[in-house]
């Protein structure tokens, strides 16, 4: 059964993303309430992602808000801690 294609707008799905993915494209798609940054915890140095992400913002390629919506409020959400 195929997806409806608001499902990640209603709320009910998220994904972990990376800097590297084209998050601008993706966004423009999909929506800025679905998108969470993935600890990978133990895997790699996630420092280097929250960079990545403030360096996006100071290049004006995604809205300042919407990385704080993928940095923390979407995260908080998910976590049922908003």
């Amino acid at each position: 059964k195929e997806a409806k294609p608001d499902v990640m707008r209603n709320g009910q799905l998220f994904v972990a993303c990376q800097t590297d993915d084209d998050l601008p494209y993706v966004l423009k798609y999909s929506g800025e309430d679905s998108f969470m940054i993935g600890s990978d915890y133990g895997h790699a140095d996630n420092a280097s992602e929250l960079l990545a992400l403030q360096r996006l913002k100071e290049k004006g390629e995604i809205d300042p808000k919407v990385i704080d919506k993928i940095l923390f409020a979407n995260p908080a959400r998910f976590y049922g801690m908003d």
